[in-house]
């Protein structure tokens, strides 16, 4: 681009111009202008540079690139005016986005407070709930534990942090020579090799991986995940800010997730759209996808991504029980019986238990067993304030999960609860009359709303392509510069990032919701018919070769030719081919 010195300068060498100089100085002085809101070049210079051409070939160039000049500053003016349009509009978009968010909210409300019933209703339930511990209690009495069994759901954390052990040796009661064993099989590769391989394949016939990077798909977008994969997420998607990584990947994960649903609601379960969207925007992690098993594992590998993870799969000890006992004492014996009498030093009367437990997958004992030993972890009766046992479990089906989540008040007549109860229902009354009433003037708002982004999206990509055709056609090396004058396209992709992120987050809320059933699910249905995610990067124009838009070019601004910004824009818009082309 020129300055005003170089200009200044050209003026007083040149005794005559080319089309070529003319553009290059115009197109600069247009570029500064729209940037700053100075001019690098009077008029009454642009006036003696016109009347200098070299001969009457750059003559006719001359008035055609000034005639350009002139057109592009209204162009200019109709894109900015356009963007404060679409700017306008977002505004409106996450104001009404917010406003209904919230009405969906609010109706949740009454299902996210303490149930509200009377004293007899307490007693009811109550009396519900000591019957369903009863029975809670006979079965648990009746569940039983295996050696193997019974030392994995002691040792699991031990074993798999035994790095960590001597920063909290108070917070484990193992010995320090079960320590140092769980140590060893770290360099311990397995001996029967062909066994281990039988038992991995069929506990785990897509491969083994570290529990560690194991993660469901919800995990994969939502979290929590492994460290080492949002480094792989930052890395692959190009985030700088590894932190970070997994939200801006999550949220381009829900995009998809939530075009699927729009799109196909009636298609897609919220499970089988997360699926779709993970393959389309995969992560390259091997470290939490299975792999086969190699053949020089070591004992602790093993141990920590088959046997621990497998020992509560259905299948595994009644296969080859005594094969499968052998290779247990083989590999592990070590590990076996000094955890044994670890826990036979804590709780002395496991003696008799484990005397009669010859075998890593014989039956040690029941719950009530266990317990009688002094293992307080298998109590057989639940404790009433549990989360999962609590009286919550006495109520009826359709309550449940709120007692649970929320609590319930009890009330000595039904009067505050019928008041309660016919505030709620004439309020919703009310809210569903003000929602009906501002239901058709809101839609055609936004509908109006997401015209104007898309009518705005068409004139900038049409500038956007135009630019690319001046390019072509005045030789100006510098001409790409000309796309990033518009103040209105930065603000118009802050705005719409944030209007994505707010629905995004808002859509994000709602992701329990779109799992739960058929009511609430329809109400964040509502939410997707409603708002759609804003895509600055889409392409809507059709494609204009260069030689089309030259060609163009040429023709409209020839000497005579009619021509107006609006009309030029709207041809790029539509689509232009070069003469010859089908």
């Amino acid at each position: 681009m020129y300055t005003r010195a170089e200009v200044e300068r050209q003026i007083k060498t040149k005794k005559s111009w080319t089309g070529k100089q003319v553009a290059k100085v115009l197109l600069s002085n247009f570029f500064v202008s729209a940037r700053t809101g100075k001019n690098i070049i009077t008029n009454e210079e642009i006036t003696y540079i016109q009347s200098h051409p070299r001969n009457s070939v750059e003559a006719k160039k001359i008035y055609s690139f000034s005639q350009l000049y002139i057109s592009l500053m209204d162009v200019y003016n109709i894109i900015e005016s356009y963007a404060a349009q679409a700017n306008s509009s977002v505004a409106l978009l996450s104001n009404s986005l917010k406003v209904h968010f919230r009405m969906l909210q609010f109706r949740e409300h009454q299902l996210s407070t303490p149930l509200m019933i009377t004293e007899a209703q307490e007693k009811e339930y109550l009396k519900n709930y000591q019957e369903y511990l009863e029975g809670r209690v006979r079965r648990n009495f009746s569940k039983t534990e295996t050696w193997l069994s019974f030392l994995m759901k002691r040792d699991t954390n031990f074993i798999e942090n035994i790095d960590l052990i001597p920063k909290f040796s108070d917070k484990y009661p193992h010995s320090e020579k079960t320590a140092m064993i769980i140590s060893q099989y770290k360099v311990s590769k397995i001996n029967d090799i062909d066994f281990a391989k039988k038992l991995s394949e069929r506990l785990f016939a897509k491969g083994i991986m570290d529990p560690n990077m194991a993660m469901t798909n919800y995990q994969r977008v939502f979290g929590p995940a492994p460290l080492q994969y949002t480094a792989a997420i930052a890395k692959q998607y190009g985030y700088h800010n590894k932190e970070k990584a997994l939200f801006h990947y999550g949220q381009k994960v829900l995009k998809e997730i939530y075009k699927l649903l729009y799109y196909h609601q009636k298609h897609f379960s919220f499970d089988e759209a997360l699926k779709k969207a993970l393959a389309k925007y995969p992560v390259n992690f091997p470290e939490g996808t299975p792999q086969p098993m190699p053949n020089d594992i070591t004992k602790y590998d093993f141990l920590t991504k088959v046997i621990i993870p497998g020992y509560v799969k259905e299948g595994l000890w009644n296969w080859q029980t005594q094969e499968l006992n052998d290779f247990l004492m083989d590999e592990y014996g070590e590990y076996l019986n000094s955890a044994k009498q670890d826990a036979i030093a804590e709780h002395p009367k496991l003696k008799v238990l484990f005397d009669a437990a010859k075998k890593p997958l014989d039956n040690l004992g029941n719950w009530g067993m266990l317990y009688n030993s002094g293992v307080e972890e298998y109590n057989p009766k639940p404790s009433e304030n549990s989360y999962e046992y609590g009286k919550w479990r006495g109520f009826p089906n359709d309550v449940k999960s709120r007692v649970r989540d929320y609590g319930y008040s009890v009330y000595h007549d039904a009067g505050a609860i019928n008041s309660f109860k016919n505030f709620m229902e004439s309020n919703d009354l009310v809210l569903n009359d003000l929602a009906q009433v501002k239901t058709n003037k809101a839609k055609r708002h936004r509908k109006q709303a997401y015209d104007q982004i898309r009518q705005y999206l068409i004139i900038y990509q049409a500038y956007v392509a135009l630019i690319r055709g001046i390019k072509a056609w005045t030789g100006f090396k510098d001409a790409d510069q000309l796309v990033h004058i518009s103040n209105g396209y930065p603000t118009f992709l802050r705005e719409a990032r944030e209007y994505n992120d707010l629905i995004y987050s808002e859509f994000a809320g709602l992701r329990d919701v779109m799992k739960g059933d058929v009511k609430k699910r329809q109400k964040a249905i509502e939410l997707l018919d409603v708002y759609i995610p804003l895509d600055p990067e889409e392409k809507i124009i059709p494609h204009s070769t260069n030689k089309a838009l030259t060609e163009f070019l040429e023709e409209t601004f020839q000497p005579g030719s009619p021509r107006n910004a609006s009309m030029i824009i709207n041809s790029v818009a539509n689509g232009l081919k070069a003469g010859g082309d089908d």
